[in-house]
């Protein structure tokens, strides 16, 4: 892991990269047909784009919260990661805030990422009681983006889904630079 990390300045870049890559997977032609953006309000639309930018975040702060528990002994990193989390839940809002955006808004942003974490802790705590041990940090990147789907699909989810790998692949790029920016 690197040095010296910033935890608000990591929130920062990988928000922007979240938004980012939300914002070309939204636009690519493959991802467009298989959510059918031809045939649904501008609504649906901004909902299934919203999907792209609050699950990510989720994963992110989840990851961390995975990452610093294995630094408990180790104060600066552990703190880093503590720090990092609390900077990611206001991270997104705070930056349309800035852009402009409506407080009501900005607070709805934070509410929906709230209710993803609490939906996949509980997830995760359902999956443990299955198994019968811990769930690893890397077991998030199974469940945000299967969850990312069935909202996406508004609960009409199947893993044969051609969206499911696009899904998949996208939280998977996003981990790749978060963990790049921290190690």
């Amino acid at each position: 892991m690197k040095n010296n990390l910033d935890a608000g300045n990591i929130s920062t870049k990988i928000t922007k990269i979240i938004a980012s890559q939300a914002d070309h997977l939204n636009r690519s032609w493959s991802f467009r047909k298989l959510t059918h953006q031809q045939s649904i309000s501008k609504t649906e639309r901004d909902r299934i784009f919203n999907e792209l930018i609050t699950n990510p975040i989720a994963l992110i702060i989840l990851i961390a919260g995975s990452f610093k528990k294995t630094f408990i002994k180790d104060q600066t990193k552990y703190q880093f990661f503590a720090q990092l989390q609390l900077y990611l839940m206001n991270e997104y809002s705070n930056w349309l805030k800035e852009l402009g955006v409506s407080e009501k808004f900005t607070e709805l942003w934070k509410q929906v990422i709230n209710q993803r974490l609490e939906e996949y802790r509980k997830d995760a705590s359902d999956y443990k009681k299955e198994l019968g041990n811990d769930i690893p940090g890397a077991q998030w990147l199974a469940i945000v983006p299967t969850g990312c789907l069935h909202h996406i699909r508004r609960g009409k989810t199947d893993i044969e889904d051609p969206l499911f790998k696009v899904i998949i692949n996208h939280h998977k790029n996003i981990f790749k630079s978060f963990y790049n920016l921290v190690h």
